[in-house]
């Protein structure tokens, strides 16, 4: 459940105030059912079994405030703003063994964490047109950060209390040079921050099986990227983009052993993550009923960390994702559509080494009574090519993983057009709660 607020005043002289206030609930309630059954490797008989289930409510509450303000200035643009956004979640997991068939709760597994956080933030930007050819842009945002993280168990963890307070500066800046009235050039800087997900920040362990499970990293740290970019386009389509960015604590997923025995998949910073990467993405008309898009991006990633006793992580992938789409207008009512990827061998997470990984998706579109209504039947993954297959050598554990998901699919969809059609569609605005929305992976 959510809600917003919105006022806004333009003013004859072109100023523009925008004021949002926001409010949100989520809650979420899972169940899970987890047996483990042992048997003799010779005979078959069985040995022993032990089967748990747990219950794990989740309650996040979203406020935020953000008010907007832009004028004319100095022959240029400047706005400013300033946002307040609050943040608190409850996190219950009751664990419970079955015995003799009677739930029997497990209270050294079972616990509460709460986490509050506060964030204040203003910014500043300004624009200007220098001459016809050349604009410049520049800002800077200051956050402080309050956040504190509790957990409420009988074991005397770590990670039972975090609290945290910091204060950044995050400087951007910008220059565009109109070449011509097809060719065009920017570049930029920016600095920014990645806060981790709730869940993440969450020490529950959410147990896979008896030797394997996932936890949350209380201690995790937000990331800070500094990103420069040299981008050229077209009138055309075509664009062309050129970025390295470098990422201090990174965070990511990390597999990790204990008691010699156990593993568990925890998200962990990194000490730094660098990442060069070109873009080239295009319309194309091969004949007047045949169109489509292409994009190609080409990436280098190296991934660096030391955990000390051994698990270091020192990962170079040179790497290449390619999509393509393809229209066909048969007729003017009938049109068929052919999209695919390949993605060549890369890195997911912190250490993982995937292998290559291919789909095409196919469809056709009819259009009936003058365009008003539209049928589509696709069919998705035609091939049944996309299944994941990666390798992992960390913290003296190897990991040969693979599955999929129900990637093929058959698709049928309907829609038609009511009312008149000469009206414009209402533009989705942006509100004040965006940025913390996505943060709730998993705990909606």
């Amino acid at each position: 459940m959510q809600g917003n607020l919105n006022y806004q005043y333009k003013s004859a002289n072109g100023s523009h105030l925008n004021m949002d206030f926001d409010v949100a609930m989520f809650a979420n309630r899972l169940n899970s059912y987890q047996p483990n059954y042992y048997s003799d490797l010779v005979s078959g008989m069985p040995i022993a079994e032990h089967i748990y289930t747990n219950t794990t409510p989740t309650d996040i509450d979203l406020i935020s405030f953000k008010v907007d303000y832009q004028q004319a200035l100095w022959g240029g643009l400047v706005e400013l703003g300033a946002k307040a956004s609050m943040v608190g979640t409850d996190n219950t997991l009751d664990f419970y063994e079955i015995i003799q068939n009677v739930p029997v709760k497990d209270v050294e597994r079972s616990n509460r964490f709460l986490y509050d956080e506060q964030i204040l933030a203003s910014y500043l930007n300004y624009k200007r047109q220098i001459s016809d050819k050349l604009q410049a842009s520049g800002g800077l945002r200051l956050e402080q950060t309050n956040s504190v993280g509790e957990l409420l168990s009988l074991q005397n963890l770590p990670e039972d209390y975090v609290e945290r307070s910091y204060l950044n500066l995050f400087p951007s800046a910008g220059l565009s040079y109109q070449i011509d009235e097809t060719h065009n050039l920017r570049l930029s800087f920016s600095r920014r921050i990645d806060r981790p997900n709730y869940q993440d920040l969450n020490p529950f362990e959410f147990r896979l099986d008896e030797l394997s499970y996932q936890k949350g990293n209380a201690f995790l740290r937000p990331q800070y990227s500094n990103s420069l970019q040299l981008n050229y386009g077209r009138s055309s389509g075509l664009n062309v983009s050129l970025n390295y960015t470098i990422t201090e604590d990174y965070f990511t997923r990390l597999n990790d052993t204990i008691e010699f025995r156990r593993s568990f998949i925890t998200t962990r910073n990194l000490a730094k993550q660098t990442v060069l990467n070109l873009s080239v993405s295009a319309p194309f008309a091969i004949t007047q009923w045949w169109s489509g898009y292409a994009n190609v991006n080409m990436y280098q990633t190296d991934n660096r960390a030391d955990f000390g006793d051994g698990k270091v992580v020192d990962l170079r992938v040179r790497a290449v994702n390619v999509f393509a789409q393809q229209n066909f207008n048969l007729t003017d009512d009938i049109s068929l559509e052919l999209s695919g990827f390949y993605n060549s061998p890369g890195v997911w997470g912190g250490v993982f080494e995937m292998d290559a990984m291919w789909g095409i998706d196919l469809g056709a579109q009819k259009k009936f009574f003058d365009g008003k209504m539209n049928v589509k039947l696709s069919v998705t993954d035609l091939f049944y090519t996309k299944q994941w297959h990666g390798y992992s050598d960390f913290a003296g554990m190897q990991m040969d993983a693979k599955g999929g998901w129900e990637s093929r699919q058959l698709r049928l969809n309907v829609n038609y057009a009511f009312g008149n059609s000469s009206l414009k569609s209402h533009k989705i605005r942006a509100t004040g709660l965006d940025d913390e929305q996505k943060r709730l992976e998993g705990g909606q």
